[in-house]
């Protein structure tokens, strides 16, 4: 879905963007990248259920409830 997107989006509005795949350690690695940039709305993370997950059984270098702002819910799991 993440991949799929930012290219439609792109080819819509002839601007240009960088797509940035992190994976690794259940998506801490890319949380944390995106949790130092600024917020100038020009980032954005889309993350799954284990972002929550990863609060309750690890100590996180950011703070999960104050680092993000949500701007969407793209779909649900059952």
């Amino acid at each position: 879905m993440s991949r799929l997107s930012p290219r439609d989006r792109i080819s819509a509005e002839h601007k240009h963007s960088v797509i940035d795949n992190r994976g690794g350690a259940n998506g801490i690695i890319g949380t944390q990248l995106a949790a130092g940039t600024a917020p100038d709305g020009y980032t954005i993370l889309l993350i799954s259920v284990s972002y929550t997950m990863n609060a309750a059984v690890r100590k996180l270098p950011f703070d999960v409830e104050r680092s993000f702002d949500p701007i969407a819910m793209i779909g649900t799991n059952n």
